[in-house]
């Protein structure tokens, strides 16, 4: 399993519930690549998913980027 296989199952793992799609791009500023997640909703506990996925990359000696993508229509301002 390469790389970006490996961050795709582990964004399943993370955010099975919450995930509609991952697209990869980059390299960008020392990081492997950037993995852009786009969301149906944010869970509450977002924030410590998306720590403990960054930390279990890290643990394998890689450093990326994750962003979020939201789908226009959950988007309320």
């Amino acid at each position: 399993m390469d790389l970006k296989e490996t961050v795709a199952q582990m964004v399943k793992e993370e955010l099975e519930d919450c995930a509609d799609g991952i697209r990869f791009i980059g390299p960008y500023e020392g990081e492997e690549f950037n993995v852009i997640i786009t969301l149906r909703y944010e869970p509450d506990d977002f924030e410590a998913r998306n720590t403990r996925l960054r930390y279990r990359v890290w643990e394998l000696g890689y450093d990326i980027g994750p962003f979020v993508d939201y789908p226009e229509e959950t988007i309320t301002v």
